[in-house]
């Protein structure tokens, strides 16, 4: 987790260690008021980690006062202008009771070429709760370009703790820094520096396509912005009384004007005397590039005749959302990748633009945003949810889209595709909610199942590469949550001998009411990712019997129409099969005019919540109060399918 300074340390107590890049000072001294060494370890890191030098105690104090904190919420305390001669101040705060060794990892990200300090220094970590190190990093020894940058270089820190009692290494990260060369030294500002005052970082997405836009426009990188809800541009005044103002830097050492506008080879634009950018006659001034990646997956209960992902081979697919890491010459832009949804821009699995001229490499997560949903995959046991793409991508000044195929070969990632792809049909109308999924359960975790009404979804051994058990469990979760639980919580525990497959909870058991329904709703939701519900045909690929393949739409001899009235003994009130509620969803979704997924949950959502054995009497009385299509498919398909009862 990364922890700038303004973070409430009450947010931070769940991590055992907590790390910040907190001030810029001269080496060799402390500051009146801090805690002596007794309390708070101070060293100072050399390039050779065998020689950390210790700094003097309290009451030896700078001679000048000490540069703010980098990182706090105050603007001015935000940028630094540091010399070689200085030091970056490292705060470690311990978030467990034992000592232990801490690793100082430096990465220097710029466009000339990034240079990494592995294991820079070593130092002893206090031991105790809120305890805190500190390390002075001296900047002359990072290697930072010292010749003007058109771009803001990049600071990576991170401190790795291997713990003396044995506990699990953490690896920890300090908020992202910036620099640029400048009289003398080098400014180091956070992110919200380099957006707000240079002009940076937040803009580079769309800076390039509003340009293309605007052949011969003229513009100071003063005025430009974001417009956060649409993604328009239009110009803004800075400064007082409507004045456009100067940007400091904008006609040399730093990338005041540069950091969200980077030229193609032989573009027309270049700085004019008032220090604004002369854009070029056409969008070719303003090359870009992005990447569509496409995820191998494979699913084993495939090709049974749906319609959709019917390959059971290891093939590679579009996935929606999925978190992506870009690194362009070694400078990391982590995004989600577009899920494909509303305008289809930047499009499905596809990232937004770059910069062209440069050397991209990826990293993919077992994570996805998906219509505004999140995705978190994560296994039971320790197998990686990162994944480097071995694809190293050199793009020159030309641009375009480029296709990446890659293979993680991960069962998490397995997952991830069909759960982001379930998303991607339909969210149910959800926005905002985070699904957790759980892989390689175990029986602790009573395998494969969801967690009552919320969005944890564990997947045990084997299901990994089932889509329809996969999305069948997502089911669960987006009818649990669109309805306020009326689809979840259900009483199983029916046994009923009464029918060829006795027990409970299988596709053709009998079964309370309620139990019938939301393990039918979670069947039809996974049928319908599956299927095209404008075609006359439906595969259900079930993963509990020896003839898998049900036909959603009608009747065969194995499952038969109104199974429970067809190959049951009575009661029937109150009672219900798995089978028949599968069929009456579908065909309340798929018949007259189509009502939508969402337009369903929302009649079930109005429903008065069900007991276990009258979920039948509340939707319909629902339908017949939500009216038009719905409830027409349904008066129109109950009886057939035997679900009125």
């Amino acid at each position: 987790m990364l922890r700038p300074c303004s973070i409430p340390p009450a947010s931070l107590r769940r991590l055992p260690i907590a790390l910040a890049l907190a001030a810029v000072s001269a080496p060799g001294c402390t500051v009146e008021g801090e805690p002596a060494l007794g309390e708070r370890e101070v060293a100072l890191a050399d390039p050779s980690p065998e020689r950390p030098i210790a700094i003097p105690g309290a009451g030896s104090v700078c001679g000048q006062e000490r540069a703010p904190a980098l990182l706090v919420v105050d603007p001015a305390a935000a940028e630094q202008l540091v010399a070689p001669g200085q030091t970056l101040r490292l705060e470690l705060e311990n978030h467990h009771a034992s000592s232990g060794v801490a690793t100082i990892d430096v990465d220097v990200h710029h466009e000339r070429g990034g240079q990494t300090f592995p294991s820079i220094h070593e130092v002893t970590l206090l031991g105790g709760v809120g305890r805190t190190t500190v390390v002075e990093l001296p900047v002359g020894a990072l290697g930072l370009p010292t010749a003007p940058l058109a771009l803001s270089g990049q600071l990576v820190v991170t401190a790795r703790v291997d713990y003396d009692d044995g506990t699990d290494t953490v690896v920890d990260g300090a908020t992202r820094l910036f620099f640029h060369p400048a009289d003398g030294g080098w400014r180091i500002y956070d992110e919200a520096t380099r957006t707000e005052r240079y002009r940076g970082g937040a803009l580079d997405d769309d800076m390039q396509r509003w340009a293309a836009e605007h052949p011969g426009a003229r513009f100071g990188p003063a005025w430009i912005e974001k417009v956060a809800d649409d993604t328009s541009w239009r110009p803004t005044t800075d400064g007082l009384d409507g004045a456009e103002p100067e940007p400091e830097h904008a006609h040399g050492d730093a990338p005041a004007s540069a950091d969200h506008l980077a030229l193609a080879p032989g573009s027309a634009a270049l700085p004019s005397a008032a220090g604004e950018l002369a854009v070029g006659a056409g969008p070719a001034a303003f090359t870009t590039v992005k990447f569509c990646f496409e995820q191998k997956s494979l699913f084993t209960d495939a090709g049974h005749g749906e319609d959709y992902w019917t390959s059971n081979t290891n093939t590679a697919r579009s996935v929606a959302g999925t978190r992506i890491t870009i690194y362009r010459n070694g400078s990391p832009s982590t995004q989600w990748l577009g899920d494909g949804i509303g305008d289809d821009d930047p499009g499905k699995g596809c990232t937004t633009s770059f910069a062209p001229a440069a050397t991209f490499t990826f990293r993919a997560y077992a994570r996805a945003m998906v219509q505004g949903n999140e995705i978190d995959v994560e296994s039971v046991q320790s197998e990686s949810t990162v994944f480097d793409l071995p694809q190293s991508i050199y793009v020159g000044g030309a641009g375009g889209t480029y296709d990446v195929t890659y293979d993680p070969g991960s069962d998490l990632f397995n997952v991830m595709a069909a759960a982001s792809q379930g998303l991607y049909r339909h969210a149910g109308g959800l926005s905002g909610k985070t699904f957790d999924i759980r892989v390689h359960a175990d029986d602790s975790y009573a395998s494969t199942n969801y967690a009552g009404n919320s969005a944890l979804i564990y997947i045990e051994d084997g299901d990994e590469a089932k889509k329809f058990i996969i999305t069948h469990e997502l089911g669960h979760t987006v009818g649990g949550q669109a309805t306020g639980g009326r689809l979840v919580g259900n009483d199983c525990s029916f046994d009923s001998i009464s029918c060829p497959s006795s027990g409970s909870h299988s596709m053709t058991s009998k079964e309370y009411s309620n139990c019938a329904i939301g393990e039918g709703f979670a069947h039809f939701y996974a049928a319908d990712i599956w299927n095209d519900h404008y075609e006359n045909s439906c595969v259900f690929e079930y993963w509990g019997s020896g003839t898998p393949a049900i036909d959603c739409e009608g009747s065969s001899a194995s499952y038969p129409s109104a199974y429970m009235e067809s190959a049951c003994d009575p009661t029937y009130d109150g009672r219900g099969v798995e089978l028949d509620w599968l069929r009456q969803f579908w065909d309340v979704h798929t018949e007259g005019s189509d009502p939508s997924m969402n337009q369903m949950l929302a009649w079930m959502d109005g429903a008065t919540a069900w007991g276990t054995t009258n979920g039948y009497d509340r939707l319909d009385a629902a339908a017949n109060a939500y009216g038009g299509a719905i409830n027409s498919n349904w008066d129109g398909n109950k009886g057939a399918n035997g679900v009125d009862h």
